[in-house]
């Protein structure tokens, strides 16, 4: 449409159903289990990967025993985990090579889990078939601002943002009306709870 000025079907373009897809979860917290109640809805097979695993999926998904079984059964991987030191650059050059070549990666979890480079290479060559960012390694203030008008300057963001099989966005999934209030709402109840001497509900550790 911006290019072309055109509006018409491509034969360039061959979706999937997502009912005949496998999704591999990788963090089962909150938002992975809601991530994995659009996927059911949607009809698709779910298995996951935690290493802190539920005591019941309720029938909702299997978890599998090895993050490789994740890699290699997996049409769809949706990252939903914290970073840390052990899950640094998790997905790399090996792990986009042990992926299916028609997988699409969705990372809406931290930027450095994914190492940008290897992700770019795996695009590129085939590795994998397309990725879904909404977080990226070393993004700035200034990308989560809103307001700013900032250029974006950083060679692998811009590289990414001009590929045909990415979607990318800056950080923003979160940002709905329903998220930004309940965080109003959460931070303050919270402060309420501090300063009448309690422990609030959603201190992590």
């Amino acid at each position: 449409m911006q290019d072309k000025h055109e509006f018409h079907f491509s034969s360039e373009f061959m979706g999937r159903l997502i009912s005949e897809q496998t999704v591999g979860v990788i963090g089962t917290g909150r938002i992975g289990r809601h991530a994995i109640q659009l996927f059911r809805g949607l009809g698709a097979k779910v298995i996951a990967y935690d290493k802190y695993p539920l005591k019941s999926t309720n029938g909702e998904f299997e978890y599998v025993d090895h993050l490789e079984d994740i890699f290699g059964q997996s049409d769809i991987i949706s990252l939903h985990m914290p970073a840390t030191q052990d899950n640094f650059h998790l997905f790399n050059h090996e792990v986009f090579e042990a992926m299916k070549d028609n997988a699409i990666l969705i990372n809406t979890a931290r930027g450095s889990i994914v190492n940008t480079g290897d992700l770019i290479f795996a695009l590129e060559s085939g590795e994998i078939a397309a990725a879904g960012v909404d977080t990226l390694e070393n993004e700035s203030a200034d990308l989560q601002d809103s307001r700013s008008t900032k250029k974006i300057t950083d060679s692998d963001l811009i590289k990414l943002s001009m590929m045909p099989n990415v979607i990318l966005t800056p950080h923003s999934a979160f940002h709905t009306t329903e998220s930004v209030k309940n965080m109003v709402t959460i931070s303050l109840n919270n402060l309420k709870v501090m300063f009448t001497g309690g422990r609030p509900k959603d201190i992590v550790g």
